[in-house]
């Protein structure tokens, strides 16, 4: 009842009737308050050992909780973290790109660095061992990527970031990557107001 933390590990339905009735893995990560690790079933894909974590950032509250929670874990394991941001432009214009849509996507980009600076501040306790940088691209594709890059041994992010109508449709940002991550994945929800 009052865990700190839930580990569970990924079997059983997959295709439509995953779909329809969802996996007891992402039913669990919408109840329970407390971190959720989804470990996947193969044992060649655990490893025990964590000395590098990932964590996408989004800037919502629980994607800084979840950069909180793996400063701990950096603290504790002396692990090295690799924290990043996702950025999905629309399609580009064809050959003809507008000068002004060039310039806004990069000072989109120089305030999301900014902004995870900001997020970099609140992991003063590792700061040695963390380094961040932006990405384009769909968030879901960018953290599977990243996840090949760096080949965390885990990947540590928010359960529900700034979600809209065809994420909820679809599945969150965080049980896509937990389907198809290759190293566990551990969810963080910040605190609600409601909680003491």
């Amino acid at each position: 009842r009052h865990a700190d933390l839930v580990v569970l590990g990924t079997h059983g339905y997959s295709g439509l009737k995953h779909a329809v009735l969802g996996s007891v893995a992402e039913r669990i990560l919408h109840k329970v308050r407390c971190p959720v690790m989804v470990v996947k079933e193969e044992p060649a894909s655990f490893n025990p050992k964590v000395g590098r974590i990932l964590v996408p950032v989004d800037f919502s509250a629980d994607s800084k909780a979840a950069a909180s929670f793996a400063n701990s874990l950096a603290v504790r394991f002396n692990a090295s973290v690799e924290i990043f941001h996702a950025i999905d432009f629309a399609p580009g214009y064809g050959p003809y790109f507008p000068p002004e849509a060039v310039a806004l996507e990069l000072e989109i980009e120089e305030r999301a660095a900014l902004r995870l600076e900001e997020v970099l501040s609140g992991m003063s306790d590792v700061k040695e061992s963390v380094r961040s940088h932006v990405v384009r691209g769909p968030v879901s594709r960018s953290i599977l990527e990243e996840v090949e890059r760096f080949e965390p041994d885990l990947v540590v992010m928010g359960t529900h970031g700034h979600s809209n109508l065809v994420e909820r449709a679809l599945g969150t940002t965080a049980e896509r990557t937990i389907r198809k991550a290759t190293c566990p994945v551990i969810a963080v929800k910040a605190a609600r107001p409601d909680e003491s």
